[in-house]
């Protein structure tokens, strides 16, 4: 998880320049802190209402989606905390996935009954003081998570879904071309078919200059996905299913 997260940052330029372990740590810091603002403003994630639209929605959309469900809640800002510990662990090197695999580094009573929010949040920062101790934070920020009844990793995933279908298919060594990378958000100057109209011109242009499309998982609840995949046919590209879900954890 920790080399996929590290790969991704350093692939969107995070890492052109060398900073000290204090820059790393305090960008957590900054995630944690802004985790707690939206526990006292009361932002939650509503998954469920995000699944149920983005299940019938066009691919345009679900940025929209996600920034009126997801973005900036709780959940969210833990998530980007526990990206920017990946990262940071992928940096150095940290075998997180063996450190988690590790007993030893497990303490013996279960999770604890949360308390207050920023109580918790506080915890996490007191094991910051302690040396070579980003696997304990990672593993404090999860259990956070696990005591609020937050599913990290789906969260995560949420973010960087499409990231991470696109560093799969690059790796296997394809040049990638998300939509979110072709369209822009509407300014107010197109109505809302008008502008969903530009953004599948620009997804079909695309895909006609490609060799072929990746679908992924939900594709065909999409009307948007389908007709990609019926100009594919058409012109003879290449068409795969990715298998890749939320559940699989990749990160």
């Amino acid at each position: 998880m920790a080399k996929r997260a590290y790969e991704n940052a350093e692939k969107k330029g995070f890492h052109k320049e060398k900073r000290a372990d204090g820059h790393y740590w305090m960008l957590v810091i900054c995630e944690l802190a802004e985790a707690v603002e939206a526990d006292r403003r009361g932002r939650h994630a509503d998954r469920k209402e995000y699944e149920r639209l983005g299940g019938v929605c066009e691919n345009s959309m679900r940025k929209k989606l996600f920034e009126l469900y997801i973005k900036d809640t709780v959940e969210d800002e833990l998530a980007d905390a526990a990206i920017r510990l990946l990262d940071y662990m992928g940096m150095k090197g940290f075998d997180f996935n063996g450190f988690i695999d590790n007993p030893k580094n497990y303490a013996e009573e279960d999770v604890t009954e949360p308390t207050f929010f920023t109580e918790d949040v506080y915890k996490v920062f007191d094991m910051m003081t302690f040396d070579n101790s980003v696997g304990f934070v990672m593993l404090d920020v999860m259990d956070l998570a696990k005591q609020y009844g937050i599913d990290l990793m789906w969260h995560i995933q949420a973010k960087r879904h499409a990231g991470v279908v696109k560093s799969l298919w690059e790796e296997r060594g394809y040049e990638v071309v998300t939509p979110f990378e072709l369209v822009e958000e509407n300014n107010g100057s197109m109505g809302e078919m008008e502008h969903y109209a530009y953004c599948m011109g620009k997804c079909v242009e695309a895909l006609l200059l490609c060799d072929g499309i990746v679908l992924c998982h939900g594709w065909f609840e999409s009307k948007g996905c389908r007709a990609e995949c019926d100009v594919a046919q058409v012109y003879g590209k290449m068409i795969r299913v990715d298998k890749t879900e939320y559940e699989n954890n990749q990160v």
